[in-house]
């Protein structure tokens, strides 16, 4: 269990370490990205794949310690699926690499996409990213599910208004 905990947690202040780093020092940022790299698309997924990870396995491990009603533990599993479900339609309409960085139309990625659920707000994925989140610790009913969601939403938060200061508007 703490080692999907901590697995969750780095993954969650790396982006924040990350984040926070762009915030204060724009010129050296690493993301949102200067030029696109195979690098960055591994250490962004990566750090993003290790906070699912982490909720999921917490919720795996933490079953029989569940600390929430089985009404709540379902809704979190429809949070969690409708979460997954908003995210992918993002992806799907700025398309994999945009969303890893790369320019979309030769400006930085959501610039100019109006496709999709970008028509509705400008930060999509990280809508549906959060919901999975929370999603993921109801269902998993963990008090340590919870504090990762709540620091990978953060992360989602902070990454939004770092990006915004990058994106043309």
């Amino acid at each position: 269990m703490i080692l999907n905990f901590a697995l969750g947690l780095i993954g969650c202040f790396g982006w924040l370490g990350i984040l926070t780093h762009a915030n204060l020092r724009p010129s050296a940022r690493i993301w949102p990205p200067r030029r696109p790299s195979w690098i960055c698309v591994l250490w962004s997924w990566g750090l993003t794949t290790m906070i699912y990870v982490g909720l999921f396995r917490l919720g795996l491990s933490e079953n029989e310690a569940r600390i929430l009603p089985e009404s709540l533990v379902t809704l979190g599993a429809i949070i969690a699926v409708a979460g997954s479900i908003l995210q992918s339609w993002g992806t799907s309409a700025l398309g994999l690499k945009a969303t890893s960085g790369w320019p979309l139309g030769g400006s930085y990625p959501a610039d100019g996409c109006t496709k999709g659920p970008y028509k509705y707000h400008r930060h999509p994925q990280y809508i549906g990213q959060s919901l999975s989140f929370i999603g993921l610790a109801l269902f998993g009913g963990s008090p340590y599910a919870v504090v990762l969601a709540v620091f990978g939403c953060a992360a989602l938060v902070f990454a939004s208004h770092v990006e915004g200061k990058h994106l043309k508007t």
